[in-house]
């Protein structure tokens, strides 16, 4: 008798741990607001669209840049969560993209090589939207700046070399960004999640230009200097 009620008593222990254990592990699988300081760390690719390059004051046609991809994309972020759903941070964010092709009007394309960097920080508004999921989806928007930095940039058309320092040229500028994304609270790690995102960066066509140097294809001599206005700078970024 004394062996059935400890067997019945083990059991009901057993089972009262179970529903102890699942019970812990669907709370963290919740997706529980993010309340008070965070930090985020996140790297991927990078899915850059065709920049256009436009000499100033235009004498020039309008070029294209055609960059490989994917490229590289990387971001660090601070922030706090109000307990809401809603939550505000400050992030770093850095891309990294080579250089591929330039083309020219009448389908004329041309080698090219270099790397393209961009660097810089938003402050951004986020949203954790309320879903009875293991997974908890957000969107965002921010706002900041951005620097656009061309690396050795070159071209194998004749007579003409992007820029002329042969080193780097940067252009600074406004810059925005949309944010759609999903987290995943990881078990057992109190406060750890798991997230997977996609990223819109654009920049309005900066005022600033990149120097480039126009030589003579029968001699190489240089034959004058010029700026590039650069246009079109759109990121896709995939990040976890």
């Amino acid at each position: 008798m004394s062996s059935a009620v400890s067997s019945s008593r083990s059991l009901s222990a057993l089972l009262l741990a179970g529903g102890l254990i699942g019970a812990g592990l669907n709370a963290a699988m919740a997706g529980v607001p993010v309340t008070g300081p965070y930090v985020s760390l996140g790297a991927g690719v990078d899915l850059q669209q065709d920049e256009t390059l436009k000499p100033i004051p235009g004498l020039e046609p309008r070029r294209e840049v055609h960059l490989d991809l994917p490229g590289f994309a990387g971001d660090a972020s601070a922030g706090y969560g109000f307990g809401n759903g809603l939550r505000v941070e400050l992030e770093g964010n850095y891309f990294n993209d080579h250089v591929r092709k330039i083309s020219f009007p009448g389908d004329e394309i041309r080698r090219a090589g270099g790397y393209q960097q961009q660097y810089g920080g938003f402050a951004n508004v986020l949203y954790d939207i309320p879903v009875a999921l293991p997974v908890t989806p957000y969107i965002g928007v921010g706002i900041g700046g951005q620097t656009v930095e061309f690396d050795n940039l070159n071209s194998s058309r004749p007579g003409f070399r992007f820029p002329y320092n042969g080193g780097a040229s940067e252009i600074g500028s406004f810059a925005y960004q949309a944010i759609a994304g999903v987290s995943l609270p990881v078990p057992y790690v109190r406060g750890l999640a798991l997230t997977a995102e996609y990223r819109f960066v654009g920049l309005p066509d900066p005022s600033d230009s990149i120097p480039f140097e126009v030589f003579s294809a029968r001699t190489g001599e240089l034959k004058g200097e010029g700026r590039e206005q650069v246009g079109n700078v759109f990121h896709h970024s995939i990040l976890f």
